[in-house]
This record gives structure tokens, sequence and C-alpha cells, in this order.
């Protein structure tokens, strides 16, 4: 005789990914602060476009959202590392990771990456483009 396992629907958990693309004022600063509703929410924002009142209006619970807006390698770094800890520990603890906008922090980081680059540069004595992003910038932050 076959043992059937069975498992109960109630224990699956669901997650989703989901890129949010549109043009300015369309409305997707919003629509991802609205996973708020959902539980607590980690939000990355790095345009500065989260604010508190409209989202009230709009009936977001401003209150399960926790706004990160240091944008740079290593702050981000400690919160991958945090939020994958606490979810190994605790599952449900988050509902949410909102980064806005991806292009914008790619942007920042970027620019860190090349002055950074520029400044090691200057130490050695020398002249580095700003406007040049080469192998030499990759890994060094």
């Amino acid at each position: 005789m076959t043992t059937l396992a069975f498992e109960q629907l109630s224990e699956d958990t669901d997650t989703l990914k989901i890129l949010w693309y549109g043009d300015y004022g369309t409305g997707k600063t919003s629509a991802l602060a609205s996973a708020a509703r959902i539980g607590k929410t980690i939000y990355v924002d790095a345009e500065s476009g989260l604010m508190a009142k409209p989202l009230r209006r709009l009936g977001i619970p401003i209150d399960q959202i926790e706004v990160h807006r240091a944008i740079n390698w290593k702050e981000l770094d400690e919160l991958f590392w945090m939020l994958k800890n606490q979810i190994e520990q605790n599952e449900g603890v988050y509902s949410a990771l909102c980064l806005d906008s991806v292009t914008e922090i790619q942007k920042k980081l970027l620019e860190q990456t090349v002055a950074l680059g520029v400044r090691r540069g200057a130490a050695k004595g020398k002249e580095i483009d700003p406007w040049l992003t080469t192998l030499e910038n990759y890994g060094t932050n």
C-alpha cells in the first residue's frame, strides 16, 4: 500500500517579483508603497519620492513602511544581509522590499564607484577621467 503525502495549502509561501515601469507621475511610487497593506515593507527610496501625507490619503498604512535612503555599497550590503538573516529566522517578518528606483540606485552607485577611482588615481598621481568607467572600477567598493 502506498502512503500519500499531503501538505496544507495554508503552509505554502507565496512570493512575487514585480517590476513597475512607466513615465514620471504615473503612480509607480504609490503602487510600490501599497505593499504595506500586506505587511511590513522595506522601501529603498533613492528618488526621495516617498511622502507620508499622500500615502495616508490613499489609505496606505505608513506605519508598516521602513524607509532606507542611504544609497551606497556598504549600507545596501548591510541591508541585504540583515534582511536575509531576519527572513531566515522569521519567514513572515517582511512582506516586501521596494527599490525606487533601480535606475537611480544604479546611477548613484556608479557615481560613487567612479569618484572613488578618481580619488585613488589622484593619490597615485594619475589623472582619471570621471566620464570613463573601466574594468579597474569593478569590484572597488
